[in-house]
């Protein structure tokens, strides 16, 4: 008996100390590039999260790894991504397949985490990202707060990021430690820096501040009301358009999940509403409109790149230019116009595969996974094409998995549903 109680007891530890070193894991992969640490020290941050991975196999000791039929469909899915990206450059591009298989060993260290993870893994992971935005969004509070009070940025240093080719791009970070992005807001005729948090850019923070308000309401972790104000305030912070947009869509996505039928009357009030928003993030001149983003530098260099896109798809309609190819040095890869240029409707369609299953698999459950997805997939084709992203992957395998019907929590500890230990 007290045998059998110490290997049920070693079995909880060894338990509860690899869910930690898989939930960490999920965090570092949550910060690869496009976030500032993977971008600041790339393949030697990467080599990290490998070893980190490798630590979690040798904890686990003998263990063997179950799939199931979901896991193995979404892997299979995510491998054709790869044959079909090595076939296009052998025929288009030969020399860029070293760079495409590179792309692909980082994708892979996100989709890693399926053939492991658990739920109670995934929860830990949740916990963690949440409070880290929520301290992170608590600095802007106060950055914010003492930059509308004295009228003055307050900055501890700059940190500078080596990105495609020579350009460098830097950035400033406030009291006591809010990093904003190098281009500003203008609200009003004021100019306010824009949060960025531990990405790059506003169109990526945003995603992330969605999916973790969506965790935390799923999951409830204490100080439910101080964390999802916080989170909201990080939103607001970005002057994110895209994040706007989609966070309204996930909230109306939650509201029409939760109801039992729907009311003609809330049409004549949502509509006009819809109306009024579509115009004022259309047509007007603001900080928010589209007009607006296209008369800047910026604006008129991704109006270059959709311009080139619809002619290259024309052209290139199956096949595409190539995965990453950039025709005369466009970047036409900063929309996802430009991802289906490179890629073709063809190559497209297998890269959509993954996102267009997990959809299938989520989209009867509880409305916290719909509108995760739709945080992740809206940013993807409206904010930033981070199709081939990690952090994308790592996700998509979260809601896969929680998704699914399982044993009970507690049950999990001594489950050999995922994993099966050996004695």
């Amino acid at each position: 008996m007290e045998n059998k109680l110490n290997s049920e007891s070693y079995n909880l530890n060894l338990t509860i100390s690899s869910g930690l070193v898989i939930a960490l894991y999920c965090f570092l992969i949550a910060n690869m590039r496009p976030a500032i640490v993977g971008q600041k020290f790339g393949t030697l941050y990467s080599i990290f999260i490998l070893c980190v991975l490798l630590t979690y196999f040798f904890i686990k000791g003998n263990s063997k790894i179950r799939l199931f039929n979901e896991t193995k469909i979404f892997a299979v899915l995510c491998l054709m991504m790869f044959f079909y990206t090595c076939l296009q450059l052998l025929l288009i591009s030969p020399n860029t397949i070293i760079d495409a298989v590179k792309v692909f060993i980082f994708i892979f260290l996100g989709i890693a985490p399926i053939f492991i993870l658990k739920k109670s893994d995934i929860e830990y992971f949740s916990k963690i990202l949440i409070y880290i935005n929520t301290g992170i969004g608590t600095s802007y509070l106060i950055s914010y707060g003492l930059l509308i009070v004295l009228g003055v940025k307050l900055t501890i240093g700059t940190i500078s990021l080596p990105m495609t080719g020579d350009y460098v791009y830097e950035f400033d970070i406030l009291v006591p430690f809010s990093p904003i992005y190098n281009g500003m807001a203008n609200i009003g005729g004021t100019l306010f820096p824009r949060a960025i948090g531990y990405l790059r850019e506003p169109g990526l923070y945003q995603m992330i501040i969605i999916i973790s308000y969506w965790l935390q309401d799923l999951y409830k972790f204490k100080g439910d009301v101080f964390i999802k104000t916080v989170l909201l305030s990080s939103l607001l912070f970005t002057f994110s358009t895209a994040g706007f947009v989609i966070f309204f869509i996930t909230l109306i996505m939650k509201y029409i999940r939760s109801l039992k039928r729907i009311n003609f009357w809330y049409f004549l009030v949502l509509i006009p509403f819809f109306m009024g928003l579509a115009y004022l993030i259309i047509f007007t001149n603001n900080q928010f409109s589209i007009l607006n983003k296209f008369s800047n530098t910026s604006g008129l260099s991704r109006l270059e790149a959709i311009i080139t896109s619809l002619e290259l798809i024309k052209q290139h309609t199956f096949f595409g230019v190539g995965f990453h190819i950039s025709p005369n040095n466009i970047p036409i890869g900063i929309n996802y116009l430009g991802t289906i240029a490179q890629l073709g409707v063809i190559g497209t369609s297998i890269f959509l595969s993954p996102f267009l299953y997990v959809f299938i698999k989520i989209r009867k459950k509880e409305y916290h996974f719909l509108n995760i997805f739709i945080a992740i997939t809206l940013t993807m084709i409206l904010a930033q094409p981070i199709y081939d992203k990690a952090i994308v992957y790592l996700f998509l395998s979260m809601l896969l998995i929680i998704s699914k019907n399982e044993i009970s929590k507690d049950q999990m500890f001594h489950s050999k549903y995922v994993l099966k230990t050996s004695a």
